[in-house]
């Protein structure tokens, strides 16, 4: 898959009826908080979440029956070849059945650990699920209501606490219950 700018996980629409406030269209400022938000739901989880068609990935082979696929969920999976390092020749197989989960199934397995099998098919969501949109919007909107993370302040003898020193390895960005439950679902969803 070549490079490119990948679309936003939620809108300034899902933002105003996630939180009551309401963005105006053309506030870079919001877009760019959106655009940081769905970059980390992304990473955090491991999974692209919007269509990607055609998309060819070449992956380390295994001696298995089941090789997983990166991406989820798979919609088509349109052409799988096997070589060995340093083969220059491919192997086609029309003989593995898939999931919508990852799973490519093939009797036999998949040449070991010296072989590469490059796969290119269909993954992602057509219409981004609702409860990735409003996780995306809640962050987004967290972002731009507190920009500098601020989350105490004392007036006398004048003390500021920033998020940066209150937070952990595994919640690095203050999220909600609600958000870290929506994006553990993804990235456990694609780790099985």
């Amino acid at each position: 898959m070549e490079l490119t700018t990948l679309p936003l996980l939620a809108d300034l629409a899902d933002v105003a009826a996630r939180t009551g406030v309401a963005y105006d269209a053309d506030n870079d400022r919001a877009l760019a908080m959106l655009a940081e938000a769905s970059a980390f739901f992304r990473s955090y989880t491991g999974q692209q979440i919007t269509l990607v068609e055609d998309d060819t990935q070449e992956l380390f082979g295994t001696w298995d029956d089941v090789l997983q696929l990166p991406q989820l969920p798979v919609s088509e999976l349109s052409d799988l070849s096997l070589r060995y390092r340093g083969e220059t020749s491919l192997t086609v197989y029309d003989d593995w059945t898939f999931t919508r989960r990852g799973r490519v199934r093939r009797v036999g397995g998949w040449g070991g650990p010296d072989a590469i099998v490059s796969v290119t098919y269909t993954h992602g969501f057509e219409t981004v699920p609702d409860d990735v949109r409003r996780c995306v919007a809640s962050i987004a909107h967290r972002i731009m209501a507190n920009p500098n993370d601020v989350i105490g302040e004392q007036i006398g003898s004048y003390q500021v606490t920033y998020a940066q020193q209150a937070l952990t390895d595994r919640n690095p960005i203050g999220l909600t219950v609600r958000d870290q439950v929506v994006m553990d679902k993804y990235r456990e969803w694609a780790s099985h």
